[in-house]
C-alpha cells in the first residue's frame, strides 16, 4: 500500500530520528490530515522536510488544532 506524503517545514521536524515525536499546529496541514483525508490515531503517512530524507510516521493524537505523530522509520528520499 502506498502512503500519502506531506511536506513539513524543517523548523517543525528538525532532524528526522526514529522514535522522535513531533507535534504540529500548522493549520493547513492539520486541516488536510483531519478533515480532507480523515486520518485518525494509528494512521500512517510519510513526511519530508526537503533535506533528502523521508520518514514514515504514525498519528498518536489528532484534533482540530494539533497533530502529534511518532517517527517509525526513516528513508533516503
Amino acid at each position: 500500500m502506498r502512503l500519502h506524503r506531506f511536506y513539513i517545514s524543517p523548523e517543525i521536524t528538525g532532524e528526522l530520528i526514529v522514535g522522535n515525536s513531533i507535534e504540529t499546529t500548522e493549520e493547513e496541514l492539520v486541516h488536510q490530515l483531519k478533515d480532507v483525508f480523515r486520518f485518525e490515531v494509528g494512521n500512517r503517512f510519510v513526511i519530508f522536510n526537503g533535506s533528502g530524507i523521508e520518514a514514515e510516521v504514525e498519528i498518536k493524537a489528532i484534533n482540530k488544532k494539533l497533530v502529534s505523530f511518532e517517527i517509525l522509520k526513516t528513508m533516503n528520499g
